[in-house]
């Protein structure tokens, strides 16, 4: 803000700091424009005597008047400063989130995201909607930037952070060891693993376990992918035989291959899971227990600090004004929510 053009009145008419109101409606008041005469001092009624009244009376309004330009001098003087202290401790409050420079100096918050419902899809009008757009849209307006939304495939997202290609991955990722390794994280939800099948197989597979041997389908590179390794592991513990893991490109594409039978069951994220099951009006349901719970994240590039920073204090105010407990309402995820952001940089804080 240059101070040097702020308008008092128009900051008289925006501003809602009643200091501000206060302070400058009383400037608006009018200073009566003839000069009083001020009293003789005994130094003045000594040097009267040798001058003719007139001209000691125009002196002593000369000088009052001088007096009075000296006054006004010294007010307007002092709005300016109430009203530049003022501009600034409300650019503060306003602003109190630090930015990185790429987001201050464009006023845009540019965001990189994939197609995963319920979190990111597009809707019947062909617009891009979810819960995790609703997020950032909220997120960028308490920045008071502009949200720039990018479409990236999924593996492609961590690839083009590190290279600079983008800045944020902002969706719902979780946050694993080998990411960690590649990238850093700012959490914002918790999750787990759960498998998906037909209702005719519900009860066969009421425990993980039951899983094994059987075709089960995921997405590349997603944490469903990690959970089906994990599970094999399990496998082969208990002596059982191995799971037939089929990866496919997309999530759509694992819903289908249970639905046309190429697959018994799919991996996902318990949420997403829950999401499909309920629009696929009983083709789906959801089978056994939550497994591998881990928290849920955005991505950002390595040592990107001051954009963690920013993530966290953004998901911080919409956890405490409620507005994050409103979209997750709306979603059927309260049960997902965390209390705090944590920004995820080692291998380590996952095993606190």
């Amino acid at each position: 803000m240059n101070l040097a053009h702020i308008n008092i009145m128009n900051i008289h008419s925006q501003s809602r700091s009643p200091a501000a109101i206060i302070f400058i409606a009383g400037a608006e008041r009018k200073h009566p424009e003839k000069p009083v005469i001020a009293p003789l001092s005994n130094a003045d009624a000594r040097s009267c005597l040798h001058l003719r009244s007139g001209n000691c009376a125009q002196n002593r309004a000369i000088k009052t008047t001088r007096t009075r330009e000296h006054e006004m001098t010294a007010i307007k003087s002092a709005i300016l400063s109430t009203v530049a202290l003022v501009a600034s401790a409300t650019v503060s409050l306003a602003g109190d989130i630090a930015l990185p420079s790429y987001v201050k100096d464009s006023g845009k918050l540019p965001i990189a995201t994939t197609i995963y419902a319920p979190f990111s899809y597009i809707d019947e009008n062909g617009k891009q909607v979810g819960l995790s757009i609703e997020l950032a849209q909220a997120a960028a307006k308490e920045l008071g930037v502009e949200l720039i939304i990018d479409q990236v495939p999924f593996t492609s997202l961590i690839p083009s952070l590190s290279a600079d290609r983008i800045k944020i991955a902002w969706l719902d990722a979780t946050v694993t060891e080998e990411r960690l390794k590649q990238a850093d994280f700012v959490s914002w939800l918790q999750d787990g693993t759960i498998a998906s099948t037909l209702p005719a197989n519900k009860d066969k597979y009421a425990k993980r376990t039951a899983l094994c041997g059987s075709t089960i389908a995921v997405q590349s590179g997603t944490s469903a992918d990690f959970s089906a390794d994990q599970l094999n592991k399990e496998c082969k513990s208990a002596g059982l035989k191995e799971i037939k893991k089929d990866i496919y490109p997309s999530q759509q594409d694992t819903v289908q291959a249970v639905i046309t039978g190429r697959a018994d069951a799919y991996l996902d994220d318990a949420t997403s899971a829950g999401y499909y099951s309920t629009i696929s009006k009983g083709k789906l349901v959801l089978a056994g227990e939550v497994f591998a719970k881990q928290p849920v994240g955005h991505i950002i590039k390595k040592g990107d600090a001051e954009t963690a920073k920013m993530l966290a204090a953004a998901i911080q105010k919409l956890i405490d004004d409620g507005t994050y407990k409103t979209i997750l309402d709306k979603y059927g995820m309260s049960s997902n929510a965390i209390a705090k952001p944590v920004i995820y940089t080692d291998v380590s804080q996952l095993k606190n």
